[in-house]
């Protein structure tokens, strides 16, 4: 239920902030062609009304720009991989949930021969372009750009999870864990087993 009253306040709210301003813009677009038979007052007033029915527009367009700009290329994927010298792997897959929630990104740890832990590390963000992992004196950092975004000690971040749906087989590659998340995939009822 409260799916379709979202639904339905969410069409009321695009047709008061798109299509009202809209039909305005046009109505006073039709009002200003007429030219002679409009008094100077009435046209002053059709040209503001115009100006301020325009706003709402440019700033629909502006936020659709940003969204598309944050967002592109709106598939999920992994940003990143490495693996440590002391055989402890690690990647970050970045999930695209939609153009308002962006991406959540994790990312998964394991240890030789383990599962892969997920930790999260972001929520409702933009797509990371330039994600790079790096194992060094005992850590795992992950940077998004030249930001560090988490480090960890790699014993923290390659331990077995408390719970059970924060892990995946560890004789998952990181496309098949791609491939769970977004819904391709499935563990098998042996890879369950072996968690």
């Amino acid at each position: 239920m409260a799916l379709i009253v979202n639904g339905v306040s969410g069409v009321i709210n695009c047709f008061l902030f798109v299509g009202v301003p809209l039909a305005l813009f046009f109505l006073s677009k039709w009002q200003l062609k007429r030219g002679d038979e409009l008094s100077s007052l009435s046209r002053r007033m059709w040209i503001v009304l115009r100006a301020v029915s325009s706003v709402p527009l440019f700033c629909t367009i502006f936020v659709l720009i940003f969204l598309v700009t944050a967002g592109f290329p709106f598939t999920s994927g992994i940003a990143a991989r490495a693996s440590a010298p002391t055989g402890e792997e690690a990647f970050v897959i970045q999930e695209f949930e939609g153009f308002v929630d962006g991406y959540a990104v994790g990312l998964y740890v394991r240890a030789p021969g383990g599962p892969w832990t997920r930790h999260s590390l972001s929520y409702e963000d933009g797509h990371w372009w330039n994600c790079r992992i790096e194992f060094k004196d005992g850590k795992v950092f992950v940077y998004d750009g030249s930001r560090l975004v988490k480090s960890l000690s790699i014993l923290e971040a390659a331990a077995p999870a408390k719970y059970p749906s924060e892990q995946i087989p560890g004789n998952f590659s990181p496309e098949q864990v791609l491939a769970i998340l977004s819904g391709r995939g499935r563990l098998s009822v042996r890879a369950q087993t072996q968690v």
